[in-house]
């Protein structure tokens, strides 16, 4: 009948630091080792195909195990009993230690025999490879009731990725199983059809679709434009993405004599330090810039956070480049520079130029769109179900855009977080192709990301979305609640980062909001310096970060509207005292600002403690705040906490103590941990539909869905226990 072969031992520290394993197995199984067992082979007479889960039962009974574990490599041949098991997700950040995992995760256990996912066989193509397509695709590929069997993706330089601010890793990509279940071409599109759903490619050939998704993102606009003028030096040409994304190599940087660095996007610093790493002199590298418009509006931010830091940064030059043609032997080029403050122009040799001007979506995109008919004003129009003008073409990320019915001003989606976008796509795809099926509702309203979700948040998701999940993809946009993240590398090993919320990302200032306050952070020692932006309501708006360290793009996104209770709970400060209005205890201490956890469901009732705080507000608190039960309710805000001084602005405060080192305390841990963070975005997605119907008046102690909340908690915490190393106890009475 068949044969299966077997490892009786599994490392399972080693798979919890790179899996979520808790996401497609219980709980009790996720911290036993002994119950796990990994499959290596198993092979079955064709006559009994169908009877492989049976197989598979009988081995963990036979073997006293409660589950199997079949990792597979790049490159090796897809076995036909594979959609039988659960693909498990893959860390974003993983938390392995000098073990560098490189497979894909697929677990089996007793009931998935007797669980076939529902096939979606209609035919998708996924147009380009960013992150945004990244994400669609891996949360796709990881429903667990669905299974895709035709998705194709098509890029022409195939799946690259890297970068400071970059979620997805060539480890991570290795562990998303693409290769198990995505066909890949590496081709690019000319034409649509969009009445015979065709797709016409560069190479000559046609591919039918049923959905076509476009995920192309942005590309450097100035590249194309020269060397469509100078086509015989068009060879001397590079964008800055080619070039990082190409790992230059020692020897190629010792041709390099003269660098033309064209632009002033923010990824000319990553060029620098990619060419001054690999052996190119600094007085090789000369960087113009065309003028004002074409500089990277983060561009400024940058250069006065490294004043504030003491870092010296190279500077553009402005300059007009009028033309390029090849020397007389074709060995170098010649280019033709207008300065400004000059009237004579002036010729450089040079061995390359890289462009780094302002990234927009691809001529060639736009114009397939455009001549098939399909809504497009500078970015393809999308619904708030990602659908274009044609059903048949949905679109998201950097190259797309909302209809401007839902966003007055208008904001890219550009903007937004592209790992969150992507994961919302993915969702309505599912809802579209498979409108009947129990699909996780939290991935349709673009929740499920790839940094994990709590355990119990499917089933609170589905509990907040019931009853609006139709009006919500047809009239509201999803909601996209984590920050997105753009940074750079410097030269001399240093790195900035900027995370914030889309109105931040548009127009990146170190300035607070209307109302907002900064907190300052330097550390002496290391040259950190980070800039934490708070708007009116505590609310964190943006995040700057200039230090030596590259922080993780998840985390430092993720920090992009939370309350500051959570930095405060973080890094145990400690809060003022405080008085409540009826209060039989008078003013007490609230101790550290770890118990701030509590109050931070206290919602709208948190903001009438504090200096700032209105008589009608303090007079709706109950008596010895018996709401909540204790006499006193601790709060942390900007204007009563201790340990932090005025600053020599208003609304500037300064902390003496690095952020990033407090920050990786346990406490801190838990706070910023993934799952929690998850957790939070569900419930904040729960808010905005319950927004309408009741508003605020949902959340008071013994509600449902608070309860739910309690629970999900709970459950989190238990899985948090061999993930964070100290007292279980303590870790409860943090919770």
């Amino acid at each position: 009948v068949g044969m299966a072969v077997i490892s009786p031992t599994v490392d399972l520290q080693l798979l919890q630091a790179s899996f979520w394993l808790h996401k497609r197995l219980p709980v009790s199984l996720c911290s036993t080792a002994e119950q796990h067992a990994q499959l290596e082979v198993c092979v079955m007479n064709p006559i009994f195909t169908k009877q492989v889960g049976a197989m598979l039962s009988g081995v963990l009974q036979l073997s006293g195990k409660s589950c199997l574990q079949y990792a597979l490599h790049l490159g090796q041949q897809v076995p036909d009993w594979l959609p039988l098991m659960q693909q498990i997700p893959a860390r974003h950040s993983t938390r392995a230690e000098g073990k560098a995992v490189d497979y894909t995760l697929y677990s089996f256990t007793g009931n998935m025999a007797y669980a076939p996912k529902q096939a979606v066989n209609a035919q998708v193509v996924i147009a380009g490879a960013s992150e945004t397509a990244l994400s669609c695709t891996e949360q796709l590929l990881l429903q667990p009731y669905l299974s895709f069997t035709s998705l194709t993706l098509l890029s022409p330089a195939g799946v690259a990725v890297g970068g400071v601010a970059a979620e997805y890793t060539a480890s991570l990509v290795a562990r998303m199983g693409l290769e198990a279940a995505v066909t890949m071409i590496d081709e690019h599109m000319v034409a649509v059809d969009a009445a015979q759903k065709l797709i016409r490619l560069a190479g000559g050939g046609q591919m039918p679709y049923d959905l076509l998704v476009v995920t192309t993102g942005l590309q450097d606009q100035l590249g194309a434009g020269i060397a469509g003028a100078c086509p015989e030096a068009a060879h001397f040409v590079l964008s800055s993405q080619q070039l990082i994304r190409g790992n230059i190599s020692h020897e190629a940087a010792a041709s390099l004599a003269s660098v033309l660095l064209y632009g002033a996007d923010l990824q000319a610093f990553d060029v620098v330090a990619a060419l001054t790493d690999a052996g190119v002199s600094p007085d090789a590298i000369t960087w113009m810039c065309p003028d004002q418009q074409q500089m990277d509006a983060a561009l400024p931010l940058l250069q006065t956070l490294a004043a504030q830091a003491g870092i010296e940064l190279p500077a553009p030059q402005q300059a007009q480049l009028l033309g390029l043609a090849p020397t007389a032997n074709g060995a170098r080029a010649v280019a033709t520079l207008q300065a400004f403050d000059s009237a004579a122009a002036q010729q450089l040799e040079l061995d390359l130029l890289v462009t780094c001007g302002k990234r927009g979506p691809s001529a060639a995109v736009a114009k397939c769109f455009t001549d098939a008919g399909i809504v497009w004003d500078g970015r393809l129009v999308v619904d708030a179900g990602f659908k274009s003008s044609y059903p048949t073409v949905m679109g998201a990320g950097p190259a797309a855009k909302f209809s401007r019915r839902y966003t007055l001003p208008e904001v890219m989606q550009e903007h937004y977080n592209s790992t969150e976008v992507g994961a919302a796509l993915a969702g309505s795809i599912a809802q579209t192709l498979a409108p009947s099926s129990d699909i996780y509702s939290s991935a349709a309203a673009g929740g499920a990301t790839g940094t994990g979700a709590a355990a119990g948040g499917a089933t609170l998701a589905t509990a907040c979305s019931s009853g609006s999940k139709d009006s919500q993809q047809q009239d509201k946009l999803p909601c996209l609640s984590q920050g997105r993240v753009i940074a750079c590398r410097l030269p001399g090993g240093h790195v900035f980062a900027f995370a914030g919320c889309p109105a931040a990302v548009a127009y990146p200032a170190l300035a607070p909001p209307a109302g907002g306050r900064s907190l300052i952070s330097k550390s002496k020692d290391t040259q950190c310096l980070i800039n934490i932006c708070l708007d009116g309501d505590d609310v964190i708006y943006h995040v700057a970060y200039l230090g030596s360290q590259a922080p993780e793009a998840s985390r430092l996104g993720g920090l992009v509207g939370l309350q500051f209770s959570y930095i405060a709970a973080g890094l145990k400060l400690p809060a003022r005292k405080v008085t409540l209005p009826g209060s039989t205890a008078g003013a007490v201490a609230a101790g550290d600002a770890d118990a701030d956890a509590a109050s931070s469901r206290k919602g709208e009732w948190a903001a009438a403690v504090g200096d700032e705080s209105s008589s009608e507000q303090q007079q709706q608190w109950p008596a010895g705040g018996a709401l909540w039960g204790m006499d006193w309710i601790p709060t942390v805000s900007m204007a009563n906490v201790a340990g932090l001084s005025l600053g020599p602005e208003p609304g500037v405060y300064v902390l003496e103590q690095g952020i990033l080192a407090q920050l990786a305390q346990p406490w801190a841990q838990l706070v910023f941990h993934d799952g929690f963070l998850e957790l939070r975005r569900q419930l904040l997605q729960q808010h905005s539909a319950t927004d309408g119907d009741g508003g605020h008046a949902a959340w008071t102690p013994g509600n449902s869905v608070v309860q739910q909340a309690e629970t999900a908690v709970v459950q989190l915490v238990q899985q948090c226990r061999s993930e964070l190393h100290y007292h279980v106890g303590d870790l409860e009475t943090r919770a």
